[in-house]
């Protein structure tokens, strides 16, 4: 079973009965769908989706390939604003601490050796904050001893081709991004995801049927 498809599938399953019709979608707003990262096993959760491209939608590899730019991009935009502002918070303190000290007379040595206290681990800032114009439009990763939670609101998504590569893309996302920092996880680090217009496109409802119809069988691999 994959968790990431359990989820797309309540929701295509929602837009189908539910959504409205516009544009030659049908469509829901402000979708919301919430993961424990501890739950998610990436190589067993790759697997499930790869089958599941392969069989309803599209060659697996060649999507992820077409992606490969996008969430690269998006990975660096996201560590590179970590350490960023792990860096500029550090330099504003010790410039005023600077100016601060020189106006009483302290000692340069006395400065520097207050300076280097200053905790460069310390990842809680709120401003872990990326945006694009793409459809994955805002990240923001909240750093705390005893919850990392990774917000993420895209702008428009199409569920059944772009939702579940986006998705593994997004947990794997946030367990790289506590890694390179050497944060520590806990065991309900939460990744929460905002689907502003979520949709499928009319000429793809067969294949969502295929799809709602098949939830119940043991297998995403089992025959229509």
């Amino acid at each position: 079973m994959s968790i990431i498809l359990d989820e797309v599938r309540r929701l295509l399953k929602d837009i189908r009965y539910s959504g409205i019709s516009i544009n030659g979608t049908r469509e829901i707003q402000n979708f919301i769908l919430t993961f424990n990262i501890c739950n998610i096993d990436s190589i067993a959760e790759e697997e499930a989706i790869r089958d599941y491209y392969n069989k309803y939608i599209e060659d697996y590899d060649s999507r992820r390939e077409l992606e490969h730019t996008h969430y690269a991009k998006i990975e660096a935009s996201l560590i590179h604003e970590m350490t960023r502002g792990q860096y500029f918070s550090n330099l504003d303190k010790a410039v005023a601490v600077n100016n601060f000290a020189k106006s009483l007379n302290i000692s340069e040595e006395e400065v520097a050796n207050f300076i280097n206290t200053f905790n460069l681990s310390n990842f809680s800032s709120r401003r872990n904050v990326i945006f694009s114009q793409d459809c994955i439009s805002f990240i923001q990763l909240l750093c705390r001893p005893n919850k990392n939670i990774m917000t993420v609101v895209i702008r428009s998504s199409d569920a059944l081709h772009l939702l579940p590569i986006d998705l593994l893309f997004l947990c794997y996302l946030m367990k790289q991004a506590l890694v390179y920092h050497n944060i520590a996880g806990t065991k309900i680090d939460e990744l929460k995801v905002i689907i502003v217009s979520c949709h499928f496109y009319d000429k793809d409802s067969n294949i969502v049927d295929r799809i709602i119809n098949n939830e119940n069988k043991s297998s995403d691999l089992d025959e229509d």
